[in-house]
């Protein structure tokens, strides 16, 4: 796979974007007795707008090359901010066990879960209209 294929099928800016966000949910839904905390049960909202964001660039930039450039860049973002950025905290010195405690992977899975019906349903609902985007 040449670099000008692997560029058709992925936007690097907006898979940082997704593991940006993944990493801030993780801040938003962590206990208060960790730094840079919020402990919000509703942490996933940010979901929401950021994948109606994702839902729209595609829809307008790559009206025509179908779902694959969708699904290859929210999953280059999930690797990043689920996979890269806590084995990155193993690095700085936190446990593997730290990295990845079961609060931590259960709002990733309610953030994604949000993030992947709201990115589902605006895409289709925006492929569906796609002549009013041009």
């Amino acid at each position: 796979m040449t670099i000008a294929s692997l560029r058709r099928l992925i936007s690097l800016p907006v898979a940082l974007i997704i593991g940006l966000g993944i990493h801030m949910d993780w801040h938003l839904a962590r206990p208060m007795d960790q730094r840079l905390s919020a402990h919000l049960s509703a942490h996933w909202i940010l979901a929401v707008p950021l994948f109606l964001g994702v839902a729209w660039y595609f829809a307008r930039r790559w009206p025509v090359r179908g779902i694959w450039p969708v699904v290859v860049t929210v999953g280059v973002g999930t690797l990043v901010g689920e996979v890269i950025e806590p084995l990155l905290e193993v690095l700085a010195g936190d446990t593997l066990a730290d990295a990845y405690e079961p609060l931590r992977v259960r709002a990733f899975i309610t953030y994604l879960g949000v993030g992947l019906v709201i990115l589902g349903v605006t895409f289709a609902r925006l492929r569906g209209s796609s002549h009013e985007l041009q």
